[in-house]
């Protein structure tokens, strides 16, 4: 269980670093302190460093549950379209809030205790989680927006 902790943990992290890979142009308002907008690193080097990060995380959870593999490939082809959907008002929240809903899925088929999916909890789980980081997603979106407009 330790293995998964630190594969989950790390997994939000390199995925974090492969959308920033693609969008630079709104890191250098919203985040302009981080280290590859500052060009200190290259897109490259980022890129190679989260897949291959994404792949080790991944290759852990998959060995907690075959069916993570297809779910891994699904989530980290999520992560790399990401920022196409992010520049739309009707897509950003809704579509990296999926990508988090995928590896929550991950994650509850990796325990060894049985859990049903098809249960009122885990739905109810799955929802506060979409629309838990939907929100979040929302909430930074208008962040940006309003640092562009010198709001705040």
């Amino acid at each position: 269980m330790i293995a998964l902790s630190i594969a989950f943990f790390l997994t939000y992290g390199f995925g974090q670093a492969l959308t920033d890979c693609f969008q630079t142009d709104t890191d250098s308002i919203s985040s302009p302190y981080r280290p590859l907008v500052q060009g200190k690193l290259s897109r490259k080097a980022v890129m190679i460093t989260s897949l291959a990060g994404l792949a080790i995380s991944g290759t852990v959870i998959i060995y907690f549950n075959i069916l993570n593999f297809a779910l891994a490939i699904i989530a980290t082809l999520g992560l790399a379209t990401y920022t196409y959907f992010k520049r739309r008002w009707w897509g950003g929240p809704f579509y990296n809030a999926w990508i988090v809903g995928v590896v929550f899925i991950m994650g509850v088929l990796s325990q060894p205790v049985h859990v049903p999916v098809r249960s009122a909890l885990f739905f109810g789980t799955l929802a506060a989680v979409f629309f838990g980081y939907a929100n979040f997603v929302l909430t930074d979106i208008t962040r940006i927006f309003l640092r562009r407009k010198n709001r705040i």
